[in-house]
């Protein structure tokens, strides 16, 4: 988390002294900013920013203290350095000694999210420029270039002689020699004047080599891990060291069996760890890696083709004509270039990018807020439009990992701690069993020095006891589990690169849906258009309460040749790429046919065929397509009737057209769509015209806003509104005309001044059917009890429509709206809150049978206070963020419909969402959800574009059926995974208690009972314990539990291992009161050892049952994997495995006696009498198991009791406050929410009152 923080374009560093300076000061840098003043010295800050901190100190390498490390690693024989290199911050510290940063050769990086501490250790490099003077230009080597370092106070760079610097998370952080600090290397341009931008001139090579020296190479090339470096890596971790050391005692125990056969398990997991390791390396390495060359321009104008690693931010490069994928982040200063972003989007779909404004007064650029003039790293660059003699011009700004391609990247290669319980919970349980390993070493070791054990025996069999309970073979059986689920999705189609979370992914209670592409199809179609007729009504408009019929609608095919079908065929940012018309899905609508493949971006092209127009661009170069006053026309076809069109728009009387001129619009320019406006529109030119005219289009209420209020009939409100409430997708068309307009100032005119006075011409209806996996998919996570909400870009009133139609809002549920009052927008306080009942998003019985009005809502709040859902716009969140937090909780546990969201704000959502303890899955096409999929427990794409690697999940089916699938693959790995671990712990603890009984003897299980019962049913059942498949059937409401460490997993362990012990005491006490006894008689200390007793025999008999009884017990089935004998391996190697026990009990052969060194007691009824406790056993374990754990504490015991506050998440206590606040929150007003203007987040900002200053 804290990489993304520093990957913020706003954040600033700062340091602290500690001491009063000098070699033994320390410093520490503030990587996370806001609001940070410069301590004092002789003081110490914390730096903190919400749950991240950050701190660096610095340290010098010292020599007494590595010669003492060094001998202490010999007098240990290794043992420490083994240690250390498990914790390297460690290492530094006893080989280095604390020093201000300004001294420093090494920086410890201490970063701190949450309850997670992560350190990172770097070296401080120096790099020096020539020894010459700096301003002696003749002086330098260009050998040994000058160093331009960035001053972001004044965005210029200046030459110095020598930089220090240390790279973190692939990020430069220069230190800065008047400030005393480290300072990570920003964006120069950010921030900067864009009409600064346009006046750069070229570097030259010295400036060049200079910058480069600095910021490094632009690549974002990965370097494969050495194989051996990655062998040595997985080895050395804390569990295959403690298998090293366990098959080394087994080995001088001379038990080589088994711990040949651990050999062999654990070299064949590194070895499939090294594979898969090598094999993500090369597969992300060979998804990023571009290499390529690239036309500079230099300062004597001149032009220079270098490689594309050698730019640096400053560099002016022309941009190639051909298809390409672009090496770094440039701002676009001539021409037109159209890109594919799928690689940072998702979606493949062209986009426009146009040069930056020059004209821009005191405009600063920001590559969010000018996306539409800025080239991204990674995206590939499909076609360039240039004026004759000019070039495509960019200027870059950001290269290597600083770019957005490479933020990606770190985001991938840096992804923030997962909050799982399941692997702390496992080190705590090793940490149990480690003590209870001690408990009996102490026991044991007491115990046979009162019997004078040799102190060489009594150190081997002690040894031997901690090996026998931490089980060695735990990472293979914990691993199998996730490696088996993560190949059913596979089958299934959906592919996961993080296997860690698919346990997590069984804990989900929650799933975000993004809408179009999602829930919907990707296509929209168009269903006819709604026109403003010339007495200023639209035709056949109908009462808002009825539902939207074909009389209100107009076919597109039945409309004659005017503005109406000329502003849908010119107002589009359609083009042509070598014959193929492409561009935006929405415009694809408004299209035509032209001769060539349409290419498909999953969308149909009925609307712009529906107006059967042509698009055609001149058969000439690229170089001179400027030149012509139209480089772009869309003509009718032939025979359709024309419309009287009003030359100029109607300003100068009706004017029938000239029969003899052809029908022809050229497109003259193009002011490209705009996410903060809401809007797009073209400059056109009828041929034979004297005048253009201005084509608008956008959502209505922005078009709304723009036109002429007598243009804008009254009745088009309840129109509108009639056809977002049943999911239609609406945008409106405006027009102007501009009957002074000149050409050469068509060019240069700001947008503003023509976008504005519109006439309004009609609405244009759209309808994104939905996918038919949406509603049963819904309903299932509805009924498994998984909440379900909408967090879209769309319009609010579709949104609600569709979450209707899709079952996300049940039918009679409520919902209200949360919004900011905009009349209190320019006050001085924070801005109250309105909650309205909306109307006609939800029928509710009680609010029928009780009447309308205030009371009403309240009486449909209060009859089902659970039941209402919250809904609220993008925008009003933000206010809500800023100025109401304590309201944020409210809206994440009751919120079911967040539009007009931008993707920033559906990663803050969810992360909100995740503070509150949920177990947040996030499904989205790709498309700007990709913050959103990065920040929630499980995300899953339904792309397969590159930005889906940014997801651990995806899925080749692009729909949401594939979110059951994976919340029921993840309940049964977790399940698995738990049921495994327990299992693993029980048989460490009954093998334990065998052997602590049988030392009581002096007596021990033989190397080959060993061998059995760690080979051939613990390896063979922990191995085919995770092939039971996910249960079928629906997803049931119950979920597993999340953590070991609960009241029913240790209940549960903890039956089991009393029933154990009981029956193996129980065996060993009862067998030496048979008459036919005989006592064991250890050997002497030059004989064999001979384990073969009674005792031996009792004991072991009823264990070897108990390992088969446990794994039958620990074996769970329905709701969340199939029964038992489903899986045909496992349940023939129980089989197989019981005879075997059976048949060594009851009548053992005598080749079975000798190999397991049996001693069978005389008595069959005696050893019928064992067999038939062992099987009482099981039935006692399952009662206890199933009777008493599962039906009497968990179901019915600990909801009385209530769980513990702690264990209990926060959005519980959210939803028990508003249970007991049901009827007076919320407060509703007195009048269901009307049709408001939906408010672009710029706009809201600016009409909010300044925030408080950070404290």
């Amino acid at each position: 988390m804290v990489s993304k923080m520093i990957s913020s374009d706003t954040v600033t560093s700062g340091f602290s002294n500690i001491g009063p300076g000098g070699e033994d000061q320390t410093a520490s840098m503030q990587l996370l900013g806001g609001g940070f003043k410069r301590p004092s010295l002789g003081t110490k800050q914390k730096t903190t920013d919400g749950d991240e901190s950050a701190v660096v100190l610095g340290f010098r390498r010292s020599a007494p203290l590595t010669a003492l490390l060094w001998l202490a690693v010999l007098l240990t024989a290794g043992l420490l350095r083994l240690l250390l290199h498990w914790r390297p911050d460690w290492m530094l510290r006893c080989t280095h000694r604390r020093c201000h940063l300004r001294h420093a050769t090494s920086v410890l990086v201490i970063e701190r999210y949450k309850k997670y501490t992560s350190r990172f250790i770097h070296v401080v490099r120096t790099k020096r420029s020539s020894p010459a003077d700096v301003e002696d230009e003749e002086a330098i080597d260009l050998e040994k270039p000058r160093l331009f370092v960035p001053d972001m106070a004044t965005r210029e760079f200046r030459a110095v002689t020598e930089i220090r610097f240390f790279r973190h998370k692939k990020l430069c952080h220069l230190w800065n020699n008047e400030t005393e600090r480290f300072e990570r290397l920003e964006p120069v341009f950010t921030g900067q004047l864009m009409k600064e931008l346009h006046n750069m001139k070229p570097l030259s090579v010295a400036e060049q080599d200079g910058r480069r020296a600095v910021f490094g190479d632009n690549n974002i090339n990965l370097q494969l891990t050495p194989l051996l470096k990655i062998i040595f890596l997985e080895v050395l971790s804390p569990f295959y060291v403690f298998q090293v050391f366990a098959c080394l005692l087994w080995f001088l125990d001379e038990y080589e069996y088994y711990a040949t056969a651990i050999v062999v398990a654990s070299t064949a997991s590194v070895t499939a760890a090294v594979y898969q390791q090598r094999k993500n390396e090369k597969n992300l390495r060979r998804t990023i890696h571009v290499t390529d060359v690239v036309e500079v321009v230099r300062d004597d104008d001149s032009t220079q083709v270098v490689p594309a690693d050698c730019l640096v931010p400053g560099d002016i490069i022309v941009v190639p004509s051909h298809k390409t994928t672009l090496c770094c982040d440039a701002v676009l200063l001539t021409g037109n270039v159209i890109v594919n972003e799928s690689m940072l989007t998702g979606e493949s779909v062209p986009v426009t990018k146009v040069p930056l404004p020059a004209d821009s007064g005191l405009e600063r650029y920001s590559p969010q807020l000018h996306g539409r003039h800025t080239l991204f790293s990674g995206t590939q660059l499909l076609q360039t439009r240039y004026y004759k003699h000019e070039r495509v011009l960019a200027v870059v700004t950001q290269t290597g990992f600083m770019t957005s391609k490479g933020q990606l990247v770190r985001s991938i290669l840096y992804p923030p701690p997962v909050d799982f319980e399941l692997q702390q919970d496992s080190y705590k349980f090793i940490g149990v069993l480690a003590c209870v390993a001690i408990v009996g070493v102490i026991y044991s070791s007491y115990t046979k020095a009162m019997r004078d054990v040799p102190a060489s025996d009594i150190a081997l069999d002690v040894l031997d006891l901690v090996t026998i309970v931490v089980p060695p073979a735990l990472p293979y059986a914990m691993a199998v589990g996730i490696i088996v689920g993560v190949e059913r999705l596979s089958r299934r189609g959906i592919f996961c690169i993080s296997p860690r979370s698919v346990n997590l992914a069984g804990l989900i209670d929650i799933v975000c849906f993004d809408k179009t592409g999602t829930l919907t199809e990707d296509g929209l179609d168009l269903k006819g258009v709604v026109r403003v007729s010339s007495s200023g009504d639209p035709p056949g408009a109908a009462s808002p309460d009825s539902d939207p019929g074909k009389q209100q609608l107009e076919s597109v095919s039945s409309l004659p040749v005017g503005l109406f079908t000329t502003g849908m065929a010119a107002c589009h940012g359609l083009i042509l790429i070598n014959g193929e018309l492409t561009g935006d899905p929405l415009d694809l609508k408004v299209s035509t046919e032209v001769k060539g493949e349409l290419i498909g971006i999953k969308v149909s092209i009925e609307m712009f065929e529906s107006t059967g127009w042509q698009l055609e661009e001149p058969e000439m170069d690229e170089t001179s397509r400027f030149d012509v006053l139209a480089p772009t026309v869309v003509r009718p076809p032939a025979g359709l009737e024309m419309e009287t069109v009003p030359e100029g728009g109607g300003n100068e009387g009706n004017v029938e057209m000239d029969q003899d001129v052809p029908f022809e619009v050229g497109i003259v320019r193009q002011f490209v769509f705009s996410s903060s406006l809401q809007r797009m529109s073209v400059l056109t030119r009828r041929l034979g015209a004297k005048h253009m005219e201005l084509f608008c289009k956008g959502s209505p209420e922005m078009i709304m806003s723009l036109s002429d209020p007598e243009t804008v009939p009254p009745s088009i409100r309840p129109v509108l509104d009639s056809y977002t409430q049943h999911g239609f997708r609406v945008l409106a068309l405006g027009h102007r005309p501009l009957p002074k307009l000149s050409y050469a100032r068509a060019q240069r005119i700001a947008r503003e001044e023509v976008e504005c006075q519109l006439t309004f011409l009609g609405l244009l209806v759209f309808e994104n059917r939905l996918k038919p996996q949406s509603r049963p998919v819904l309903q299932e996570l509805y009924n498994a009890d998984i909440r379900t909400v909408m967090v879209t870009g769309d319009n609010m009133l579709t949104a609600l429509s569709v979450a209707h139609d899709s079952g996300l809002l049940p039918a009679g549920v409520p919902v209200v709206s949360v919004s900011v009052a905009p009349a209190a927008l320019t006050g001085d306080g924070p801005p109250p809150l309105v909650y309205r009942l909306l109307e006609r998003t939800a029928p509710c019985p009680a609010q029928a049978a009780a009447g309308s009005g205030d009371g009403a809502a309240r009486l449909a709040l209060a009859a089902e206070p659970g039941e209402y859902r919250l809904a609220v716009t993008g925008s009003d969140w933000e206010a809500i963020c800023r100025y109401h937090p304590a309201l944020v909780p409210r809206l994440a546990v009751r919120g079911a419909v967040f539009a007009r969201m931008r993707p920033e704000q559906k990663q803050q959502l969810i992360e909100r969402v995740k503070e509150l303890g949920y177990h947040v899955g996030m499904c989205g096409d790709g498309a700007n959800d990709c913050g959103a999929l990065k920040a929630a427990h499980t995300g899953v794409s339904l792309s397969e574009a590159e930005a889906s690697v940014a997801s651990p999940f995806t899925s080749r089916t692009p729909d949401i059926g594939c979110v059951p699938n994976i919340v029921r693959e993840g309940r049964a790995a977790l399940v698995t995974s738990f049921g495994v671990f327990k299992y693993m712990a029980a048989y460490s603890l009954t093998q334990f208690i065998s052997v602590i009984i049988l030392y009581e003897k002096e007596n021990a299980l033989t190397d080959f009972q060993f061998l059995y019962i760690d080979m051939f049913l613990i390896m063979v059942f922990s191995g085919l314990f995770s092939l039971t498949r996910a249960y079928p059937g629906p997803l049931s409401r119950q979920r597993p539990s999340a953590s070991l460490v609960s009241v029913t997993p240790i209940l549960s362990l903890v039956c089991q291992i009393a029933l154990v012990a009981a029956v193996q005491i129980w065996a060993n006490v009862d067998v030496q009161r048979q008459p036919w006894y005989i006592p064991y008689k250890p050997a002497g200390p030059d004989e064999d050892d001979d384990f073969a007793s009674h005792e031996n025999f009792a004991v072991y008999s009823v264990s070897s049952f108990q390992y088969i009884w446990l794994v039958l017990v620990f074996s769970r089935a329905a709701p969340f994997r199939r029964p038992l004998y489903t899986n045909v391996w496992f349940s023939l190697s129980i089989l197989i495995n019981l005879v075997f026990c059976a048949w060594c009990v009851v009548h053992p052969a005598d080749w079975m006696a000798s190999w397991l060194e049996l001693l069978p007691p005389p008595s069959l009824d005696w050893r019928l009498k064992l067999a038939g406790v062992a099987v009482a056993q099981l039935v006692v374990a399952l009662v206890l198991e199933y009777g008493v754990v599962e039906a009497l504490v968990t179901r019915r015991l600990l909801p009385r009791l209530g769980a513990r506050a702690s264990a209990r998440p926060a959005h519980t206590f959210v939803s028990d406050r508003l249970a007991a606040e049901a009827g007076s929150w919320p407060p509703l007003s007195a009048a269901p929410a009307p049709a408001q203007q939906e408010l672009s987040a710029e706009e809201l900002m600016k009409r909010l009152p300044p925030a408080a200053p950070a404290r």
